[in-house]
């Protein structure tokens, strides 16, 4: 009976213990202000979706001054929403170390 009860309690303590695993920090920088386009980032953060990836994201807001693929090349945002295909291709073209991952739109609004 000790035996199991000694069991029982260690599989009860054991996850108590255990240290959570840490996040890996993601800098993402949307093309404008906060607009129903990006709803889907700012929920899947209000949500903590990314929290249970274990990622811990930071959502930057674009603008009119705000250059994301100058800010991608610098290392101060990891992901970026960039307003012209042609400006991460140009980039690339230049040797510059970014990456153009996806269009969300097929034609440019």
């Amino acid at each position: 009976m000790r035996i199991l009860l000694a069991f029982l309690l260690s599989i009860l303590i054991t996850p108590a213990m255990a240290q959570p695993a840490p996040r890996t920090h993601i800098t993402f920088v949307t093309d404008w202000k906060a607009q129903a386009e990006h709803g889907g980032f700012y929920q899947a953060l209000a949500k903590g979706f990314y929290a249970k990836r274990g990622l811990d994201v930071t959502i930057r807001a674009g603008g009119a001054q705000v250059n994301v693929p100058q800010l991608l090349a610098g290392g101060a945002a990891d992901f970026g929403i960039g307003s012209n295909s042609f400006i991460i291709l140009n980039n690339v073209k230049q040797n510059v170390p970014l990456r153009a991952v996806m269009a969300v739109f097929q034609k440019d609004p």
